[in-house]
């Protein structure tokens, strides 16, 4: 060592050093000199695995660089080479090969998740034993690339993975039953995508779900996507049960297999299905706000991702009533600002499609929807509608189902009647045939103000029709064919109708004014009743061959008065079996708004079949009728909402 001074204090110094030259100690110092390696490492941006070298003479280091770790230890530098550049991504380039395996490797993880067995882990480990068989002496890119032209003709395809590289080989066939690879919705396959990873937020299977399919799935679908979680899953539900029904389900984990061996593939909601289950199997009632505060895994509820036709994502989650509300709110503020108008995709459909001032059925058959989702990229479908307005027809797009069948509903009687012409403009005329009813009108407001209201109510007899879809012209002639034939004494038949019900009304409104005298015969709530049921615009909520039913009730009303005179504390007994569902009935209308109130309808009229079957029997019902069965209806209502 050459310097320009020595200090010496507790040690000796050398100041102002020469620079040592490494190449000349090397050429004297021979064997005198240690070459040490240590710390190998994937560098990113050499593309290698180095280490560092140590060069030491008599104790003292001279040079330490960088060098390639493949000549120092070919087998440990393949390894490294392999699990921190191939397998982890620290190679810059993406070759083809690179670009597949990256791929598998994410559907060998979802296969794994699916099969609910090992994890990404065991994947790598499966995939670094594949490179290592193909891989000798390799510790860079660059020697990848020389390693592949010497021994595959330069072509890297030789290190492409297969499915069977990366997955065990023992799947039984119980193991594909239980955790399908796909679901199979209206004819298509949508793929289920698996994932282990718990707190993640895809954690469990995921359905990659296209928008156009949305309205195709129902609840039962996703709680049978996974069969292999139903037991688990039953489990989880019956914990959540109120303590009183839950203790006599104990043992719940043996109940929960008892119920998966009865339970079958449905479309309905699995807690529709355990709930009849349970009644069957024993005796044990539930209903649906009985499974509200069960808390299920995240990974046993099925996540559902919509995405449009361009691969976007419009919604995501594992409720699929709030994806749906979800979806309506985009499709509501796609009609905000400049309108629907606005929207090319809507432009064309409605030059297509619509028409003004209809006077016959011109326009051919049509969708009952038209999905323009795809075209203008929102969830955004149109449905064909009749609309009135100012007293023409035409033909305009609505993109809500429920307000076009409304419209629709409204409009058709009028299209049909412009098609009838002078074959039925003598039913107006005849009309005047109600003032046969005489003072009995008074109940409705007279004869003027019940004219347009019962030829409005003629109308939808007459036009009437099983459904107003498919809207197509086969149905709309038919409808006229059905007018035609059953327009002949409609106005007497409507006279006699109405003549009854008339009569029992106002016997109940004698009884109603009699209430302050001992000689009163009525029941409690009775003229509440009575405006429920016969209103003064009667004629508007119930179609012709339902008012013969109205006149049943109006007489079971009657009935009941006179039994509740003679026993009350009977009458209040009966009383307490209508009560529960005349409470649903109202829980429901607050929770229907007004375009879907309607819906109750069905609700209402058995209802009203049920009080004639308790308090009137020998008068006899329309309908098979029973808690049961207002129970269930109430329970698909809720659904609806």
């Amino acid at each position: 060592i050459v310097c320009g001074e020595w200090m010496e204090t507790s040690r000796l110094f050398a100041r102002t050093a020469a620079k040592i030259e490494v190449d000349w100690i090397e050429e004297l110092a021979g064997d005198l000199l240690q070459i040490r390696h240590s710390e190998p490492f994937w560098s990113s941006k050499a593309a290698a695995v180095l280490c560092k070298e140590r060069r030491i003479l008599f104790g003292l280091e001279i040079q330490r660089k960088q060098v390639s770790y493949s000549r120092i230890n070919p087998d440990e530098a393949t390894d490294i080479f392999v699990r921190n550049g191939l397998i982890e991504g620290g190679i810059t380039e993406r070759p083809k090969f690179f670009q597949h395996n990256e791929t598998l490797k994410i559907a060998a993880e979802s296969e794994l998740a699916r099969r609910r067995f090992g994890s990404a882990f065991w994947i790598e480990d499966r995939l670094f034993a594949f490179y290592r068989q193909r891989l000798q002496g390799v510790g860079s890119f660059a020697e990848l690339r020389a390693y592949a032209k010497q021994q595959h003709g330069g072509s890297l395809d030789f290190l492409k993975a297969e499915e069977y590289d990366l997955l065990p080989h023992d799947e039984s066939d119980t193991a594909v039953e239980d955790f399908p690879r796909s679901l199979e919705l209206g004819g298509s396959e949508i793929p289920l995508q698996y994932r282990n990873a718990p707190g993640s937020e895809e954690d469990g299977v995921t359905l990659r779900l296209p928008l156009a399919q949305v309205d195709a799935i129902q609840q039962g679908t996703l709680d049978w996507a996974v069969p292999g979680h139903l037991e688990e899953k039953i489990e989880c539900l019956l914990r959540g049960l109120p303590k009183p029904i839950r203790i006599r389900l104990h043992p719940l984990k043996e109940r929960a297999a008892e119920l998966r061996s009865e339970l079958k593939p449905s479309e309905r909601p699995l807690t529709e299905q355990l709930s009849e289950r349970l009644r069957a199997l024993y005796d044990i009632e539930t209903y649906q706000e009985h499974w509200q505060n069960a808390d299920l895994p995240e990974h046993l509820k099925p996540r559902i991702q919509i995405e449009n036709t361009k691969g976007v994502t419009l919604a995501q989650g594992r409720d699929l009533h709030a994806i749906r509300t979800e979806l309506q709110t985009k499709s509501k503020q796609a009609a905000t600002g400049d309108g629907l108008d606005a929207i090319p995709a809507w432009q064309a459909a409605a030059s297509k499609y619509e028409r003004e001032n209809l006077d016959s059925w011109n326009f051919g058959d049509l969708p009952e929807c038209i999905d323009l989702s795809g075209e203008s990229g929102l969830p955004l479908k149109a449905y064909p509608a009749l609309v009135s307005e100012n007293g023409r027809v035409h033909l305009r797009l609505i993109p809500n189902r429920d307000q076009a069948l409304q419209h629709t509903a409204q409009a058709w009687p009028e299209l049909a009647e412009q098609n009838m012409g002078r074959d039925i403009a003598w039913i107006r005329r005849d009309l005047k045939e109600l003032k046969q009813l005489g003072v009995l009108l008074i109940q409705l407001g007279g004869f003027d103000a019940i004219k347009e209201p019962a030829w409005a109510h003629l109308r939808r007899h007459l036009f009437a029709t099983d459904s107003l879809l498919p809207m197509c012209e086969a149905n709309f002639k038919k409808a006229l064919q059905h007018a035609s034939s059953a327009s002949k004494g409609i106005v007497i038949k409507l006279v006699d109708q109405l003549r009854g019900l008339l009569e029992a009304r106002e016997g109940i409104m004698l009884l109603l004014d009699q209430k302050k005298t001992s000689q009163a015969i009525t029941y409690p709530g009775m003229r509440a009743h009575l405006e429920a049921i016969a209103p003064a615009n009667l004629l508007g909520l119930y179609e012709f061959n339902e008012l013969p039913h109205v006149t049943r009730y109006l007489h079971a009303m009657m009935r009941r008065a006179q039994r509740a005179k003679e026993s009350i504390q009977r009458d209040i007994d009966k009383s307490k079996r209508i009560a529960p569902f005349e409470a649903k009935l109202k829980e429901l209308e607050a929770k229907f708004d007004t375009t879907c109130v309607a819906s109750l309808r069905p609700y209402r009229i058995l209802l009203e079949e049920f009080k004639v079957s308790i308090y009137a029997q020998e008068l006899g019902t329309a309908q098979k009728v029973s808690e049961k069965r207002l129970e269930e209806l109430a329970e698909t209502l809720q659904r609806l909402r």
